[in-house]
């Protein structure tokens, strides 16, 4: 069984990309954050290397510079030997002086031999009449390694010409790189143009005469150039990364290599990145969880929010936010539909609604209010632009916006049912403890439920006393409670009123001779549920006059509880009240109809027909109309009746018309 999914709001997606916003802003932020961490930590990286490349060139043109003085002396002191054995020592003695003189420049680490080779050994490099040997390691002179220097004799018979050869002490030159290096694990090399290894410092048994082209590409990618730099692998050296400069020895077939360890070269940077990465993971981490908790913190705003705009929608109470100024910002339905406004009148539209001669004040004291942070309440009577006179309840607090006063917010409640209620209870219970008529108020089964002051004084009743035991039988004659009973059970469940004639024994044995009337009250579905009954004693015609006059007004006031059509009018024919017949009858709550005239609500086709009556019923006399008419195509036969309705001095101050629709007379 497939299922509908259930509604969206149109407003969904923005909702839910508001509610992503903080993530969002976050996320960029973070995005920004790393990328300039990532671009220091690059930078950094770079210039680090290039301040390190910058350190091994100083040092690296340095050693050149001393290992190309010590070449030139290697070669020096070989031309002096081969001038020496040239001008043979036997018969020149002061030539013989010039070898030992020669030898001395650099005796502690040149040693040259007494008689020239014949020829050149293997696996020798040469270059400007110099050529470089391998390494050679003499375990009987103490473990020392030498390098061999061979150079053509450049004197006596080109045949007979040989190879003068000298040597280098490497564990001295070690011992003067050594002091040259940076500490702790930088190296200098001695590196043959062919890649041989001559002298690495510190000692590395492993590299020499070992071959670098074969440990490392970039080596012999770098040797095309006379000096640069490479980074070096760890199979090339001692196991360590390295950076390193290279430069050619100038003049010779050899290369000068000044190495730096790449995590010594960038410790400082290692540790200003560790610094920068704790730091903006710790940041990130913080934004993180804080951007959670007012995500977290928005949503359940926007959830109340929301559920409070249903609230609000929902409620029957209006309610409003007016700024600093006093003018209406924001409202709900019910609020505009209260004061008849449009959403485009929403500012100040309610001050039309109020009487002209009051608008200037009831502005003044609504602006005051707001201004000065103070509560409001007030309830007046308002009339809408559709002619709708409504009395509208508003209380409003201020309200303060990051400690600042924002303006007002409150609600308005719509109370002209219960105002018009209550006017109708205060008159009925006025003229109910004004009246000189036996009024008594019965359920649905006859049975008394209370009585006025008048009848309560007949019967002998405090005003406070119980009605336990008090029945319709106190307002008969003895003999006469069934008769009474079943014609005003069956009239009033047939036609809705009920007259008669009974005696009343009062309080003292005197019997007063009533002029009995019962109105029913029905339900909307037409079911009795009480009657009102009221007696009127007609010992005295005077008092029957005045009691007349005052049972008619109560009549009047009780007319919502009748069956009959009742409608109040002033002396300009505007409608005071009307009880629910007539409200079916028009189809219209009172509140449409309270406050219109007459003619308006009859039509011009109707109202003729009343005017004479009505006319009558002002000028102080009784008018009746008495017409045949349908309701959906049924006949129906109606008669009205128009009284007068007289004030304490007896001047007309309007009238009541109380109509019956019957079927039509057979």
């Amino acid at each position: 069984m497939s299922h509908a999914p259930p509604p969206r709001s149109r407003s969904a997606l923005p909702e839910r990309a508001l509610g992503l916003a903080p993530f969002i802003v976050v996320g960029v932020l973070l995005a920004v954050l790393w990328s300039l961490v990532l671009w220091f930590s690059g930078n950094q990286h770079r210039r680090l290397i290039a301040e390190s490349y910058q350190q091994l060139d100083l040092l690296n043109r340095a050693t050149a510079d001393q290992m190309a003085a010590l070449m030139r002396e290697v070669r020096q002191t070989l031309l002096t030997q081969d001038l020496w054995i040239a001008t043979r020592a036997a018969e020149q003695p002061a030539l013989a002086a010039l070898r030992p003189a020669g030898a001395g420049l650099q005796a502690s680490m040149i040693e040259t031999s007494p008689q020239p080779d014949a020829q050149l050994p293997p696996n020798v490099m040469g270059s400007a009449g110099v050529w470089i040997g391998l390494p050679v390691h003499d375990a009987a002179d103490g473990a020392v390694w030498r390098l061999p220097i061979w150079m053509q004799q450049r004197t006596g018979d080109p045949s007979s010409r040989g190879y003068l050869r000298a040597s280098l002490r490497l564990d001295r030159l070690m011992a003067r790189h050594e002091a040259m290096r940076l500490q702790p694990v930088g190296s200098i090399l001695i590196v043959r143009d062919d890649g041989v290894v001559l002298s690495r410092t510190p000692f590395l048994g492993t590299l020499m005469g070992a071959g670098l082209f074969e440990r490392s590409k970039n080596a012999r990618a770098a040797f095309v150039q006379p000096e640069g730099h490479f980074v070096g692998g760890t199979t090339m050296t001692d196991g360590l990364e390295r950076i390193v400069s290279h430069a050619k020895v100038p003049g010779f077939p050899m290369r000068v290599l000044v190495t730096q360890s790449i995590e010594t070269a960038l410790e400082t940077f290692y540790r200003r990145q560790a610094f920068v990465m704790t730091l903006s993971t710790v940041v990130s981490l913080i934004a993180i969880a804080l951007t959670w908790v007012i995500w977290r913190t928005g949503r359940q705003v926007r959830l109340q929010h929301a559920e409070l705009g249903v609230l609000n929608a929902l409620s029957p109470l209006g309610s409003f936010r007016a700024d600093i100024t006093g003018a209406t910002t924001q409202a709900n339905d019910a609020y505009l539909h209260m004061h008849g406004l449009k959403p485009d009148q929403l500012a100040w539209g309610w001050l039309d609604a109020v009487p002209s001669a009051d608008r200037d004040e009831a502005r003044h004291r609504w602006v005051d209010a707001v201004r000065q942070g103070l509560p409001f309440s007030i309830t007046r009577w308002l009339d809408r632009h559709d002619g709708q006179r409504v009395k509208l309840a508003i209380r409003s607090r201020p309200f303060f916006w990051q400690g600042r006063l924002a303006g007002q917010v409150g609600v308005a409640e719509d109370i002209t049912a219960s105002a018009v209620q209550e006017r109708t209870h205060r008159l009925w219970t006025q003229w109910l403890a004004a009246s000189n008529d036996c009024v008594a108020q019965l359920d649905g089964l006859l049975r008394v439920v209370s009585l006025n002051p008048a009848a309560r004084q007949r019967l002998g009743l405090s005003l406070d006393a119980p009605l336990d035991g008090v029945t319709i039988d106190r307002f008969c004659a003895p003999g006469e409670v069934e008769r009474l009973r079943d014609t005003m059970s069956s009239s009033l469940a047939h036609r809705g009123v009920w007259f008669g004639e009974s005696v009343m024994e009062a309080d003292g044995g005197r019997q007063y001779p009533l002029a009995l009337m019962a109105l029913a009250h029905v339900t909307r579905r037409g079911k009795l549920e009480g009657a009102t009954l009221i007696g009127r004693d007609r010992s005295e015609e005077h008092e029957a006059r005045m009691a007349r006059r005052d049972s008619e007004d109560t009549l009047r006031v009780v007319g919502e509880t009748l069956s009959a059509l009742i409608v109040v009018l002033d002396a300009d024919e505007r409608i005071q009240f009307v009880n629910s017949v007539a409200e079916r009858r028009f189809l219209l709550p009172p509140v449409k109809m309270l406050g219109r005239r007459w003619k308006d609500l009859l039509g011009d086709r109707e109202y003729p027909r009343h005017e004479q009556a009505v006319k009558q019923a002002l000028a102080g006399e009784r008018g009746e109309l008495d017409r045949e008419t349908s309701d959906r195509d049924k006949p129906q036969r109606m008669h009205v009746v128009y009284t007068p309705l007289l004030d304490e001095q007896g001047a007309v101050r309007g009238c009541v018309g109380v109509g019956w629709i019957t079927p039509p007379a057979a």
